[in-house]
């Protein structure tokens, strides 16, 4: 991911990390690169660090774990946050994109996405348009 290597990114957040597949494109392109993913499903944290998934030798540069974010957010801000299609299964995702922000360094970048008119059975919060995702952006202190 092009975002962590123009930073000179040395930590990232993955916050929801589902598969995990972002933290290994992250760990697989940026050497020296830490990462630490959190979800709430003990699944996908299990998933998530499966041998099998290609972290290759830097699994220690990765952690995971199960903690929601927004009750207990973390000690250290990071230069780069990533978090994909979690917005729509929060019911108040304002409050998670706040707590997002305050994950991220001054100067930092994010990596957030939501899916857009997608009524799925998990999907509690449904954005009928990108305005809707970039007003909550915008509130949340996460766009300049």
């Amino acid at each position: 991911m092009p975002l962590a290597i123009a930073m000179g990114a040395s930590l990232f957040y993955d916050i929801g990390i589902g598969t995990g597949f972002y933290s290994r494109q992250m760990l697989s392109s940026v050497p020296g690169l830490r990462g630490v993913g959190y979800d709430i499903s003990p699944h996908s944290i299990a998933f998530a660090q499966a041998p099998h998934l290609g972290l290759g030798p830097r699994p220690r540069d990765a952690r995971f774990a199960g903690r929601m974010i927004v009750a207990m957010p973390v000690d250290t801000p990071a230069p780069c946050v990533i978090s994909v299609e979690v917005l729509e299964h929060l019911e108040d995702p304002l409050t998670f994109l706040k707590a997002l922000a305050g994950m991220l360094s001054a100067g930092g970048v994010g990596f957030i996405t939501a899916a857009l008119t997608a009524p799925n059975a998990d999907h509690i919060y449904l954005y009928s348009d990108v305005s809707e995702v970039i007003s909550q952006l915008d509130e949340a202190g996460l766009r300049t």
